[in-house]
């Protein structure tokens, strides 16, 4: 699992966080990403998504979903929150995370 990690504000935090991401995932070439749905906030996404992605002239469908929806978001979401934790709970779940990116928030 990779892990972003973005401070500041959160939305604009979420913003270059979910950049970084789908540029991981075109450089992976990923066939498809499914986002946890925040509903009213969905906009944002969808346009960074389409900004990142016409820059790469590449192509990845993506779904947002409510986690209820799609029990495949809850260990993602499980991990990550243990990550950020730290401490024991970090620990446990070290042995998941392959990679973190410490995402500078340059939009101030």
């Amino acid at each position: 699992m990779t892990i972003f990690v973005g401070r500041g504000i959160e939305v604009r935090a979420r913003d270059e966080c979910m950049a970084r991401l789908v540029t991981h995932l075109v450089d992976l070439k990923a066939e498809r990403l499914v986002i946890e749905s925040r509903e009213s906030l969905d906009h944002r996404d969808r346009h960074c998504i389409a900004r990142v992605l016409r820059k790469a002239s590449a192509d990845l469908p993506y779904v947002h979903m409510l986690p209820h929806c799609e029990p495949g978001l809850w260990w993602p979401d499980a991990v990550a929150w243990a990550f950020g934790a730290g401490g024991v709970w970090k620990a446990m779940v070290a042995p998941l995370v392959q990679d973190v990116y410490n995402v500078e928030n340059s939009r101030r």
